[in-house]
C-alpha cells in the first residue's frame, strides 16, 4: 500500500515521486524541434537535468549560450543563423550532461 508520494532515499534526502524522469526523460533530456529548422526552435529540456544551454558551429566554436528558464522549454530565432549544422549542448553546474545535432536551413 503507498501511504506517500515521496520517496527515502536511505540517505536524508527525500524525493517527491514526480520529480523523478522517465527512462526516456533521462536518455534524452535535451529535446529541439523541428530539425531541420528555418525559422524557430523549440527546446524542452527535462526537469532537474541541466541549468545551461550552449551552441556550437561546426567549427567549435561557441554561437550563443544561456541559462535554462524555469518552464523548461524555450524558442529560438534562428532565422538570421548562417546555415548549417549546429551542437546543442546541455550542462548541469558546468558539466556536460548530453547534445544534440540541429540543421538550420
Amino acid at each position: 500500500e503507498i501511504v506517500s508520494d515521496t520517496l527515502d532515499l536511505d540517505c536524508g534526502i527525500y524525493v517527491d515521486i514526480n520529480e523523478i524522469p522517465t527512462r526516456e526523460e533521462y536518455e534524452n533530456p535535451l529535446k529541439v524541434f523541428p530539425n531541420p529548422a528555418s525559422n524557430n526552435i523549440k527546446l524542452n529540456i527535462t526537469p532537474g537535468t541541466g541549468n545551461t544551454i550552449k551552441v556550437f558551429d561546426t567549427y567549435g566554436r561557441g554561437k550563443i549560450e544561456f541559462a535554462i528558464p524555469s518552464t523548461n522549454e524555450l524558442t529560438l530565432d534562428v532565422s538570421a543563423w548562417p546555415k548549417g549544422l549546429y551542437l546543442f549542448s546541455l550542462f548541469d553546474q558546468g558539466s556536460f550532461v548530453k547534445s544534440t545535432k540541429v540543421i538550420v536551413r
